[in-house]
């Protein structure tokens, strides 16, 4: 009897023991934990942990089958647990180095971009031309080799106060700008009016070269920006006179400048453009008007009206992490009309196309050093003048075309930005044919500015 029950222990708990085996666990196996990755660090290579699995025991089933003192079961193997997903690669930790467009797209001082590369960065000067570019800006900008200074403040709108000169007078800029539009206006007054009272009183008024009043205005209209501006400034001396009962003096030296602009450097990536136009009445007369008599009115042959289509275009064409070249083209179809002139001048008029092809390139040397270069080509494929001059009763016809290449001219020059103040220098052009003029008292900067930032 006692035989028979061993023997028949002995086959239900092997039996158990195959069951269990066979039977799969109802839960399912235990993942491993995830292994947080450094940030900075190299990802952890993963691979599979047999041994730290091997030490873990499969989880028993739910439902035990219960048997009376039955012979120890060898352990079970565990269900192979599934490889791990493999952990992503971080993302390459971002270099200090910003991209081209970040790194070279920063305000720049008058002296950068002598060539006028349409897509270069922009400048003090460019931006004070268009008000509405002064929007964000916060900043103090001085130039001493230009005597010019700006100052930019504001929130929601920017108010800025420019300080130059306007031939021998100074200039002063006062303006705003919001996100959509900006104005400005400027002004230098040079005038003296002088009252003499004796027989015959007179009245004289000066006014001297450089006397400016102008008004700048800006607007973004969606992805392209409209910019207008009209200046009236004094080009000579102007001397007038009001003599009581014998009549006037007047002199009229002024030019009347006005343009209008329209471009796409809002929107721009890679190709950036301006077209626009530019009208100047150059006027040099001189009038008397006697109170018994003809008016007598002289005019210089210079005198003349100019209307000036223009179209400028440029783009990047090689970029890298630390440089980029730029390549552009401005071209300008120039209209001269000059006065006529009695018994001297009938008619007389002149034509052209001037185009500039111009190159810029920027290395960043290091996080605060950049360094930019520029060459320019400008040249006339064609200008047509006509003159039509009288001389007694004799009419003689003029003409004349030009095909003209001018020189090429190079700028080069240097920024160096550290935090909030960059400081701005262009080299001499005489500095490359003797370095060493500069101890003998030639100049070895052609211009200097900085900035201190906010």
């Amino acid at each position: 009897m006692n035989l028979k029950l061993l023997t028949l222990g002995t086959a239900v708990a092997i039996s158990a023991a195959m069951a269990q085996n066979a039977t799969p666990a109802t839960a399912p196996a235990a993942q491993p934990a995830e292994q947080p990755v450094a940030e900075q660090a190299a990802p952890v290579e993963q691979t599979a942990p047999a041994e730290q699995y091997a030490e873990q025991p499969a989880e028993q089933p739910a439902e035990e089958t219960v048997v009376a003192e039955p012979a120890p079961a060898p352990a079970p193997a565990p269900a192979p647990a599934p490889a791990p997903e493999p952990v992503a690669e971080p993302a390459p930790e971002a270099t200090a180095e910003a991209a081209p467009a970040d790194r070279f797209n920063v305000l720049h001082g008058n002296s950068y971009n002598a060539v006028g590369n349409e897509a270069a960065a922009a400048t003090v000067g460019g931006n004070m031309g268009i008000p509405v570019d002064m929007f964000g800006s916060k900043l103090f900008y001085v130039e001493p080799t230009l005597q010019t200074g700006v100052v930019a403040f504001g929130e929601s709108t920017t108010y800025f106060l420019g300080f130059d000169n306007s031939n021998e007078l100074g200039l002063l800029t006062a303006g705003l700008a919001t996100q959509s539009f900006g104005i400005s206006v400027n002004a230098s007054l040079g005038n003296t009016l002088q009252t003499i009272k004796e027989d015959n009183e007179t009245d004289s008024l000066k006014t001297e070269p450089g006397d400016d009043i102008g008004v700048k205005a800006g607007f973004i209209l969606g992805g392209y920006k409209l910019g207008a501006s009209v200046d009236w400034i004094t080009t000579r001396e102007e001397n007038d006179y009001e003599v009581k009962n014998l009549g006037e003096y007047d002199e009229d030296f002024f030019d009347i400048k006005a343009n209008v602009s329209f471009s796409n450097a809002p929107s721009g990536k890679d190709v950036f453009w301006t077209v626009g136009l530019e009208f100047v009445r150059h006027n040099l007369t001189t009038t008397t008007k006697p109170d018994i008599g003809k008016e007598v009115t002289e005019t210089d042959p210079e005198s003349h009206l100019k209307f000036n289509p223009y179209f400028n275009i440029g783009g990047t064409v090689l970029s890298a992490e630390n440089a980029r070249i730029l390549i552009g083209l401005n071209t300008e179809v120039p209209v001269f009309i000059y006065d006529d002139i009695e018994n001297e001048r009938e008619s007389a008029m002149e034509f052209g196309i001037n185009t500039t092809p111009n190159i810029l390139g920027e290395l960043a040397l290091t996080k605060c050093w950049i360094i930019h270069a520029g060459v320019a080509h400008t040249w006339t494929p064609i200008n047509y003048a006509s003159t039509t001059a009288i001389e007694g009763k004799n009419k003689t016809d003029y003409s004349k075309i030009t095909f003209h290449t001018d020189r090429t001219t190079v700028d080069t020059g240097v920024r160096f930005q550290y935090n909030n103040y960059a400081l701005e220098a262009n080299v001499a052009k005489n500095f490359y044919n003797d370095p060493l003029g500069g101890f003998n008292g030639d100049p070895m900067i052609a211009s200097l500015g900085g900035f201190i930032f906010f």
